[in-house]
């Protein structure tokens, strides 16, 4: 009809079948959406609220990831059980906005929420006590000491008392527990024990860098914690070695004193029947303590080393006597965890420690040289050089072919090829292998402005060593030719087996690798003028004094007027070794 609006046609009432009647009953008189279609849309907005807390935790948006992540928990009561990265999200939150609030107890109550949503899973269980471990893991790091033991020693008395991380973390509080009843004088201020990064299940940090020679736990020289590397996050920010404990004279006096009294007690004891027990504590105390170890670091020895008497050998015997039960429980569980299957690398330095601390000087030795065979790491064979300085230092040859391995592991560590430098340069290492050492070293590093020198001083020692052979040959021969090998000039390591081909490879390799135009630039831009002149006389050696690095170099300190430096390259260009050249004729 006109003046009216065509209305929408209406369908019949379609009645429902009795299956459909009976579902809506069940739901209430609501329509029920069937349970598979119910779970794909669960899963559908898992994924995209798990993306979006993704993007905004990335760009550090916390209050919006915090209100994603309230509905993530809320809405997905199966998948937030097994996804620890909304636990660990959820733990950020806590520590940044819980401002007046006990962040410790936040944490523990996070992790006991996180252990109740596993008690359906089939293997709940096993993934409690793995959480357990992680809780004292983290009071471990906050420096919650007990805290953390209350939840491992549980943890080492059932089924997982086997595991390697499990003895790792309770050895280590353990460790710390022993620590903290030393007597004051002797502890470090705000030591924590040092735990490497991959018992947190990241890629070891495998930079050994310990304190100087001088830097003793003797007390020489103070020294300071924060100098070392390859640690735990949660070291120690406080100085250390404040106090000097012995002055070096009253260290001399106090081994010539415990000889004197060690040789009073063996006169006593003559007397009384125990002749074959003091020559033994005799050989124990004065070669194979720690308060005789006057170059041993503080890296190795984290102690302030006190006589606890007068008397330097009832000192040692009332020193040992700390070690009590924890003493020996911690050494048990880093045993453990270092000779699991595989070797846990972690327990290392912790467990070497601890036995120095012990003064098991020996065991100590033993349990490196165990290692050195286990273990495919760098780590064992300098820990094991550094004992063997220290205690056995005649062992120059065992010495320097532990650096030499522990060099061959890790080609970049710096603290063993600065090792094996301090041995040649007191006449414990030649210089043959050392120029091994080092060109192993700089095929892996860019190389610092000590290598690259030394590195130039060997090959001028090897070329002028040559050349006296040379000048012995042609005398002897007066002036004729000779097949003589020592007549050549060019060195014997460079031609012998597979080092000829090496060093043919190497020269190549370099030109790109250390001595390109850009390299050169770039070092002239730092201003590193002795890099580049340590480097500029390597470069003489290898390529002649027409090398374009060469060149460049003396152009610019020719420039700048630096007549000590231009002395210096022109001594090396006087008695060039011009490897390159050489072996291109050989």
């Amino acid at each position: 009809m006109p003046g009216f609006t065509k209305s929408r046609e209406t369908k019949p009432f379609a009645v429902p079948d009795v299956a459909s009647l009976k579902l809506r009953m069940e739901s209430g008189g609501h329509w029920r959406v069937p349970q598979k279609k119910s779970s794909a849309v669960r899963r559908i907005n898992h994924r995209r609220l798990s993306r979006l807390l993704d993007r905004l935790v990335v760009n550090h948006r916390w209050r919006e990831a915090s209100a994603v992540l309230s509905a993530t928990f809320a809405g997905c009561h199966r998948y937030y059980s097994e996804d620890r990265r909304n636990f660990l999200i959820a733990m950020e939150l806590q520590k940044r906005f819980c401002r007046k609030r006990n962040y410790h107890n936040l944490i523990k109550s996070t992790y006991e929420i996180w252990m109740g949503k596993l008690s359906w899973h089939k293997k709940g269980h096993a993934k409690k006590h793995l959480l357990q471990l992680e809780l004292a893991l983290f009071y471990l790091s906050q420096g919650k000491i007990k805290e953390a033991y209350s939840h491992t020693r549980f943890l080492v008395t059932e089924e997982f008392g086997t595991e390697p991380y499990v003895n790792l973390i309770h050895g280590l509080i353990l460790y710390q527990l022993w620590y903290a009843d030393l007597p004051e004088e002797m502890q470090i201020k705000g030591f924590d024990v040092h735990l490497s990064s991959d018992a947190l299940g990241m890629p070891m940090i495998d930079g050994f860098q310990e304190t100087d020679i001088d830097e003793s736990s003797n007390g020489h020289v103070a020294v300071d914690i924060e100098n070392t590397k390859a640690s735990f996050h949660c070291s120690s920010e406080s100085s250390v070695g404040i106090e000097k404990i012995f002055m070096v004279g009253k260290y001399d006096a106090l081994r010539e004193n415990s000889v004197d009294a060690f040789n009073a007690q063996v006169h006593i004891s003559q007397c009384d029947g125990e002749e074959k027990v003091l020559p033994k504590l005799r050989d124990n105390f004065i070669n194979t303590s720690i308060f005789f170890a006057s170059e041993l670091d503080k890296r190795l020895l984290p102690i302030h080393i006190k006589l606890l008497t007068e008397d330097p050998i009832q000192s040692i015997l009332l020193y040992r006597k700390l070690a009590n039960e924890k003493y020996r429980d911690a050494v048990k569980h880093l045993r453990l965890a270092l000779h699991s299957t595989p070797p846990l690398l972690a327990a290392l330095l912790p467990f070497i420690q601890l036995l120095l601390l012990g003064d098991q000087v020996h065991e100590a030795i033993v349990e490196l040289d165990k290692s050195c065979h286990e273990l495919d790491s760098a780590l064992p064979f300098r820990l094991k050089a550094r004992l063997l300085q220290c205690f056995c230092s005649g062992q120059i040859s065992v010495i320097s072919s532990c650096y030499e391995s522990a060099l061959t592991k890790d080609p970049a560590c710096y603290y063993s090829i600065e090792r094996l430098i301090k041995m040649h340069k007191t006449g414990n290492y030649s210089t043959t292998p050392l120029l091994e050492m080092l060109a192993m070293h700089l095929d892996s590093v860019d190389g610092k402005c000590s290598i690259w020198e030394e590195f130039a001083s060997c090959f001028l020692k090897l070329q002028t060593s040559m050349l006296f052979h040379y000048e012995d040959c042609i005398s002897t021969n007066n002036g004729a030719a000779t097949t003589n090998k020592y007549c050549n000039r060019i060195p014997t390591i460079f031609t012998e087996g597979e080092t000829g081909d090496t060093w043919r490879l190497r020269c190549r390799w370099w030109v790109s690798r250390h001595f390109s135009r850009s390299i050169y630039l770039s070092e002239i831009k730092a201003g590193e003028w002795m890099l580049l002149q340590f480097k500029a006389a390597c470069a003489i050696h290898l390529y002649g004094p027409n090398f374009e690095y060469v060149t460049a170099v003396l152009s610019s300190l020719t420039q700048r007027g630096n007549a000590s430096q231009l002395s210096y390259l022109h001594i090396h260009i006087k008695n060039p070794l011009n490897l390159k050249e050489n072996l291109a004729h050989v």
